[in-house]
């Protein structure tokens, strides 16, 4: 059965996501250290800052393409021997988390050490004081540090060395903890450790080796191309949609970095129209639907076909005397 692919910044799920870090080609300045934030609420990745040792951002990469990818992307490589690591600050208002869903995008490679030690993604770190017993996914490596040790020893799908790989973990504060991997284009449930009331006590979001400066916890060379932060606990189905675009999207530009909304809304009293034009992606199809009161929505049409990058439909059947009319377009 085909898989419905589904656009991290998709309407359905664009209020939850708190922070979206992409195209790193396009979207990391050099020059400043910052990764900006796709997700339209400003929560940039810059250089952590005000500790003993000043650290850098991690270096722009034009690597290989991957295996399980559709085309070449960037990343940001973040070197086994060098002083590099990254910060998006109170990704959820300082509030924590007591649901999240966080996307990767990585590559590691092993110089030294326990693999377990080598935390390329994730809410807290050893060197920023956050170690606290809270969302740890606890080996092999964990996608976040922490002091904890959640699932150690229980995965059922071996995680990878020297290839990428798409990498989705949820916490839901009811039903505990899963996580998936997408290694060589099969969507597999790699983590299952549910009834636990966990909680994640700090949102800032951290990128490259967590645990650098823990001694004797390994060292590893991390190629990051991707992460994406929720503040609930998106379904499956959303999570392997997820996979599925990304497989297809990382480094495309996917509809570029912009988000997926009405850019433009022009009515005409004259002709008793209104144009309307949206982000779009080549090669799909969209439905439009119209409301008076953002409650119940009226089928406009649901056969627009894409016109690239941006396309432009015009309701030309608005009811005359109309004073309020409110659209939105969704991906088919």
């Amino acid at each position: 059965m085909a898989i419905d692919e589904l656009a991290p910044n998709d309407l359905s799920i664009a209020e939850n996501l708190v922070v979206w870090l992409r195209a790193p080609d396009v979207n990391f300045d050099e020059a400043t250290g910052m990764w900006m934030d796709s997700s339209g609420k400003g929560h940039n990745a810059v250089p952590v800052p005000d500790l003993d040792q000043e650290y850098l951002a991690g270096k722009l990469s034009m690597g290989e393409p991957p295996q399980i990818f559709s085309q070449p992307f960037a990343t940001l490589m973040f070197g086994a021997d060098d002083a590099d690591l990254m910060v998006a600050a109170e990704t959820n208002g300082g509030e924590g988390f007591e649901n999240i869903t966080l996307v990767a995008v990585y590559k590691r490679i092993m110089e030294i050490g326990n693999p377990s030690s080598i935390r390329p993604v994730g809410m807290g770190a050893w060197i920023a004081g956050e170690r606290s017993n809270n969302f740890d996914l606890g080996s092999d490596p964990s996608i976040r540090k922490d002091n904890g040790n959640i699932g150690a020893g229980s995965y059922d799908v071996e995680h990878p060395d020297d290839t990428f790989l798409i990498r989705i973990a949820r916490l839901d504060s009811q039903n505990g903890i899963n996580e998936w991997f997408n290694v060589e284009g099969e969507f597999e449930k790699a983590l299952t450790d549910t009834g636990n009331p966990y909680i994640v006590g700090t949102d800032n979001l951290y990128l490259g080796d967590l645990r650098q400066t823990a001694g004797g916890s390994g060292t590893a060379d991390i190629d990051i191309a991707e992460v994406a932060v929720y503040n609930t606990a998106l379904n499956e189905d959303q999570i392997q949609g997820i996979s599925a675009w990304l497989q297809k999207n990382v480094g495309s530009g996917g509809g570029s970095s912009r988000p997926f909304q009405i850019t433009l809304l022009e009515p005409s009293l004259a002709t008793n129209s209104v144009s309307l034009t949206w982000n779009s992606r080549p090669n799909r199809n969209y439905t439009i639907e119209a409301s008076i009161d953002l409650r119940d929505w009226l089928e406009v049409d649901d056969g627009v076909a894409s016109e690239g990058d941006e396309t432009t439909y015009t309701d030309d059947a608005v009811e005359s005397g109309t004073q309020v009319l409110y659209y939105r377009v969704k991906e088919s």
